[in-house]
């Protein structure tokens, strides 16, 4: 009967990836057995990876326009009116999102876009 069970359980072994533990359990209620199995050297993965922080700010036009003006203050100015103008499109009655597109667009030389701005905030 030994020996049948040690036949089952190695019939039962399911092939598992380089470097996983598996587990093999019989039919005769014998307790399982854990086998590691080696990753061979071309196989190893690194323990970790590196992933870039990135800090993520709630959709929301307040949220939009703290992105555009941290982008703003560090010269970014282009990606700064991406985010403003985004705020403006979640929430068009956000004046912060309206007076900071206004600012990056003079920032930018682009007068005309500035005074829009201008304007449309007053009619807010």
């Amino acid at each position: 009967l030994a020996s049948s069970a040690s036949e089952a359980a190695s019939e039962l072994r399911s092939p598992s990836p380089a470097g996983a533990a598996t587990t093999t359990e019989t039919e005769t209620g014998v307790s399982p057995t854990v086998t590691a199995v080696p990753a061979s050297e071309s196989e190893t993965a690194p323990a970790f990876s590196a992933v870039p922080l990135q800090i993520t700010r709630p959709l929301t036009a307040a949220g939009m326009t703290e992105s555009g003006l941290a982008l703003f203050n560090q010269g970014r100015v282009r990606e700064a009116v991406d985010q403003f103008t985004k705020a403006i499109a979640l929430d068009p009655r956000y004046r912060e999102a309206w007076v900071n597109r206004a600012q990056a667009y003079t920032q930018l030389g682009l007068n005309e876009k500035a005074a829009a701005d201008r304007q449309q905030l007053e009619a807010i």
